[in-house]
């Protein structure tokens, strides 16, 4: 067997492999052989058929395609173990010429990963401080989300919630197609309606009619009707006001399903918020943290990665939406028309960002001798039986021995936390953190 190699840009190699003609003989015939072991040829018992027989009943091109499918994977490995070769993508397989037997396939290596300044990268330790105003925000849209509305025969006032019957009409009087409308609720200060209209039902009472020009937005979404005073005729027909409820332990077993005082509750929802804060601090620090990283490297990945990238991104995505009971196709139809192309080409650039994070990652890791070590993967793997529900422990425990999905899960987890920890710039930690 002939073997030439050659080295392709973007991390490729190709390899050429001529099968010598007595080689490529004794396959055919062997394939020749397998197709007719199992075929009804008129005349013959099954098996007892010539070469010539059988190779007429097929065609010479059926015969060829089945040798192909039988030993181009095993050709195609040992030309590799020949060479020394360590493929890392699927190979892309060409026959060249039939007679003679040659065949070519390209497939990617592990690039040369180079990265300008990598030592001077950082990022900021995430700063999960969270201030009185964020917490009372909070604690405001979670009291105002679980109100009440109660009906009161007071006048109206910011908050409140009116039902109206109202109409609009132009300057000569007539009433405008589309700007009617019976027990329309409005809350106040919601800023739902055209700027004017809510302020002007401040102070009415149930049952009282009230008339009121307001000038619709310049930018308003039906033509004939922007920038143009309108009169408002309307009529309250109910008015409610919003009850807040009482933090206590009713409420807080609403929101967090367990029993909390005031002062739990609140110390919870603050504990709960800054884990919220460090995770989304976090996730966009390392999505800036690996532009940097990527625009500071010197490497390009193979497209053949890039199209088997895109091909897990699109299986990803079709399990997520479809497992929320839409059509995958929908979804495609809608992208490649907005975006004017297939939808593997819009993702394609998504592909290779996720493809070279994994290649500067593992460069990383060796660059700087970052390891994971039994203890280190045994304590994450305790904590993790520890956390899980008695009936469960059993199967998590299982789950992360060694050797098995769970524990290599959590070597990689802790050498990717030690990756993030190598950019973070300890001087700003240790100011934030005192």
């Amino acid at each position: 067997m002939d073997i030439t190699v050659s080295n392709l840009p973007k991390s490729e190699i190709k390899i050429e492999i001529s099968v010598p003609a007595e080689e490529t003989k004794i396959l055919y015939s062997a394939s020749l052989k397998a197709l007719g072991k199992n075929t009804k040829i008129a005349g013959f018992r099954p098996g007892k058929a010539s070469d010539d027989v059988i190779e007429s009943h097929f065609g010479k091109d059926k015969v060829f395609g089945y040798m192909l499918e039988m030993n181009l994977p095993t050709l195609y490995t040992k030309a590799i173990k020949e060479k020394d070769l360590n493929p890392i993508s699927r190979p892309m397989v060409d026959v060249i010429s039939e007679d003679p037997f040659v065949f070519s396939a390209t497939f990617a290596v592990q690039p040369e990963v180079k990265i300008k300044g990598l030592d001077k990268i950082k990022i900021k330790a995430p700063d999960i401080k969270l201030s009185d105003k964020e917490l009372d925000e909070t604690i405001e849209r979670l009291l105002s989300a679980n109100s009440t509305l109660i009906e009161v025969d007071t006048k109206a006032k910011t908050g409140d919630t009116v039902e109206i019957n109202f109409e609009g009409f132009d300057e000569s009087g007539a009433a405008i197609t589309g700007t009617k409308s019976e027990n329309h609720p409005v809350t106040i200060g919601d800023s739902m309606f055209i700027p004017g209209f809510e302020e002007n039902l401040i102070g009415i009472n149930k049952d009282e009619e009230k008339e009121f020009t307001v000038t619709f937005p310049k930018d308003y979404h039906v033509a004939d009707l922007k920038d143009k005073p309108v009169l408002f005729k309307v009529k309250a027909t109910r008015i409610q006001e919003k009850h807040k409820p009482e933090i206590n332990e009713e409420f807080s077993e609403k929101i967090f399903g367990e029993k909390l005082k005031k002062e739990s509750f609140i110390a919870k929802l603050k504990s709960e918020l800054e884990h919220q804060k460090l995770h989304d601090q976090g996730a966009k620090q390392e999505d800036d943290l690996f532009d940097t990283l990527i625009k500071n490297s010197e490497f390009d990945v193979s497209d053949i990665l890039v199209e088997e990238e895109t091909e897990i991104l699109l299986e990803e995505m079709k399990q997520n939406i479809t497992s929320r009971g839409l059509k995958f196709e929908d979804f495609v139809k809608l992208t490649e028309s907005k975006e004017g192309k297939s939808i593997n080409e819009f993702y394609k650039p998504k592909a290779e960002e996720r493809v070279k994070i994994r290649f500067i990652i593992d460069f990383v890791i060796k660059e700087k001798g970052l390891g994971a070590t039994s203890a280190e993967i045994e304590d994450a793997a305790q904590a993790k039986i520890n956390h899980a529900p008695e009936g469960v422990q059993e199967q998590v425990k299982e789950y992360y021995k060694e050797g098995k999905g769970g524990y290599s899960a959590l070597r990689n987890q802790i050498l990717l936390d030690k990756f993030f920890k190598e950019f973070i710039d300890r001087h700003t930690e240790h100011h934030e953190h005192h």
